[in-house]
């Protein structure tokens, strides 16, 4: 079991520090949060060290990484209210219904806790029996930028429409004979059936609104997790508490009210553990036979967990190792690997969805290739000479990564209003309609585009330059060096998670995604389901991201298949899920389903 703290604590007795005073510091905020709520001194400095790390570089981008949007991009738009109407169930090509917990009783059938259960695998592509949403608003209005002189205002922008509901809508097209159940505030329940009638959805199977009072996050991997008992039947395990963000982190009701009522009727229990179920993955143990081929029928189960779940569950295990096994005990699981979270959640890193395989998240392609199609847009737009295009051309094929920095930079710079914000020159070229036909978009929300394509390209930037020379990085002034070194050390932990998957017998693929916070373009939070494979798909500049990972998986498994009884869910003709604005919110499209077993 990796990536748990071992011998006295440096956090505990003054000798803790990153080499850098400002992540230090960060570093004591942290703590300073957890005091009270956890036992500090049972906490893992590394994975402290990285949460303050994750910490810090948000608080840099927020004051540093502005940018002016388009004028043509759209106000924020508030989510369309009111009471749900029965007429609104009508004229569906398929069976639409309501139900509110007061058809199914308050609370759900309860799975004895004798009775011992396992969790639903990841690489599970068939046995699915019902797939469950939530939504934090009904309509696909676009949300656009926050108002001017707000707190978030230029640090980002959405690319997509109306919260999560453009993503459920393809979920639903995506899993047209597969029950579904989506759960969304009761005031918000009419605006969805007519966003719902207006997508003119294809579907066999039924779709069950389930009316709870508040509006929940779209997270509901993060609050119940699929089981099947040891009578063989669909149950549903939820955390102690709901919760959201990290240490301490914070009880969400609405997200517990929606957890359960997605799983009402279904037997279930609730754990004595904190769980997130993005951070938890349960696949195939990838031991290999004799002859040196995998065998997924007799390879056992393993959880892969992140070690933001040992630290979330200190206050009731001195012994992480004792946590461990607690969750090995709680999932069915035969062996547990705690890996480092060097993203909020293990799934934003990696994906298993084939017995024997893991791909893990390559950034540095992902933010090379974010970097060659904004130049090319940049120069079709006319923003961009050709003589700067050659400059940064070359050094990337030279792999200089100080030269692609500073020339970038420095063409950056004459693009600066006086505030020090990237102008909206430079938003409106990416979001330039008539240089990317192919995209789709409409003036309004090509604007929202560009302007999440550039905070995604700044972001790139900065993680070619956490690769520069050492000593082009020490060169620069405070806080710039602590936030170049903070992103190295996330990366570090990205490199102990391929380390560590290894060592336990996988075949590691790397694939181009940049699971950065709400500026990356993630591919790898996806989810099989049903024998096919729904993939995380965004617009813009990082179509091209996921394209080529989608290539690079293909790949992997071609050659990982030959003489394999079984590769999985094919990826040559995948689903696409449209996630641009939940990538925004650092989730996607495994984060956002909870997939349960048929009987």
């Amino acid at each position: 079991m990796s990536a748990l703290p071992q011998g006295p604590n440096p956090l505990t007795d003054g000798r803790f520090t990153t080499g850098d005073s400002l992540i230090d510091t960060a570093v004591q905020s942290v703590l300073a949060r957890c005091a009270g709520v956890l036992p500090v001194e049972r906490l893992s400095p590394g994975f402290v060290q990285r949460v303050s790390a994750r910490e810090f570089v948000e608080q840099y981008r927020r004051h540093n990484r502005t940018v002016m949007p388009d004028p043509r991009t759209p106000r924020p738009a508030a989510p369309m209210d009111g009471p749900w109407q029965s007429e609104d169930l009508s004229c569906f090509g398929f069976e639409v219904g309501v139900i509110t917990l007061d058809h199914v009783g308050a609370s759900n059938p309860v799975l004895e806790r004798g009775d011992t259960s396992v969790v639903r695998a990841d690489d599970d592509a068939v046995n699915v029996g019902m797939v469950g949403l939530q939504l934090s608003r009904g309509d696909r209005a676009f949300p656009g930028t926050p108002p001017p002189g707000s707190r978030r205002a230029h640090e980002r922008a959405s690319a997509g429409p109306g919260d999560n509901v453009g993503l459920a809508l393809d979920v639903l097209a995506a899993c047209g004979d597969i029950p579904a159940r989506v759960a969304v505030k009761r005031s918000h329940a009419s605006a969805f059936l007519r966003t719902l009638h207006a997508a003119s959805i294809d579907r066999s199977a039924p779709v069950s609104l389930v009316l709870i009072d508040d509006a929940p996050s779209q997270w509901a991997r993060d609050h119940a997790l699929a089981i099947t008992s040891n009578r063989c039947e669909t149950a549903a395990l939820f955390p102690a508490k709901s919760t959201r963000a990290d240490l301490p982190g914070e009880e969400s009701p609405a997200d517990r009210a929606a957890a359960r009522a997605l799983c009402a009727g279904i037997p279930s229990r609730s754990s004595d553990l904190l769980f997130q179920g993005g951070n938890i993955v349960v696949c195939a143990d990838p031991s290999a036979r004799s002859d040196g081929q995998h065998d997924a029928a007799n390879s056992g189960r393993i959880a892969l967990i992140g070690e933001a779940e040992i630290a979330r569950n200190s206050d009731a295990f001195a012994d992480p190792a004792a946590c461990a096994s607690a969750f090995q005990s709680e999932l069915g699981v035969d062996r547990v690997v705690i890996l480092p979270n060097a993203s909020f959640h293990i799934d934003f890193d990696l994906l298993a969805a084939t017995p024997g395989v893991v791909f893990v998240a390559d950034e540095l392609t992902a933010s090379l290739t974010l970097v060659r199609e904004s130049v090319s847009r940049f120069v079709a737009a006319r923003l961009m000479d050709r003589r700067t295009e050659s400059a940064v051309r070359s050094a990337l094929g030279r792999m200089k990564f100080d030269e692609i920095v500073g020339v970038l930079w420095g063409w950056l710079s004459a693009h600066r209003t006086p505030s020090g914000a990237i102008g909206p020159a430079v938003p409106a070229a990416l979001g330039d309609v008539r240089n990317a036909p192919s995209r789709g978009l409409d003036e309004g929300s090509a604007s929202l585009q560009g302007l999440a394509d550039t905070h995604r390209l700044l972001a790139a930037i900065d993680r070619l330059a956490a690769r520069a020379e050492q000593v082009w990085i020490e060169s620069l002034a405070e806080p710039h060096r602590a936030y170049l070194r903070a992103l190295a050390m996330l990366e570090r932990a990205r490199d102990e998670m391929r380390t560590s998957l290894s060592a336990e017998g996988w075949k590691v693929i790397a694939v181009p995604s940049a699971p950065d916070a709400d500026r990356g373009v993630n591919a790898l939070n996806a989810v099989s389901i049903g024998g096919r494979l729904l993939l995380p798909s965004v617009r813009g500049v990082g179509t091209a991201v996921v394209e080529s990972a989608r290539s690079a998986m293909v790949r992997a498994l071609a050659s990982h298949a030959k003489g394999q009884a079984s590769a999985g869910p094919s990826m040559r003709d995948p689903i696409w899920i449209g996630s641009d604005e939940s990538q925004f919110r650092q989730g996607s499209v495994r984060c956002s389903l909870l997939v349960i077993g048929e009987r």
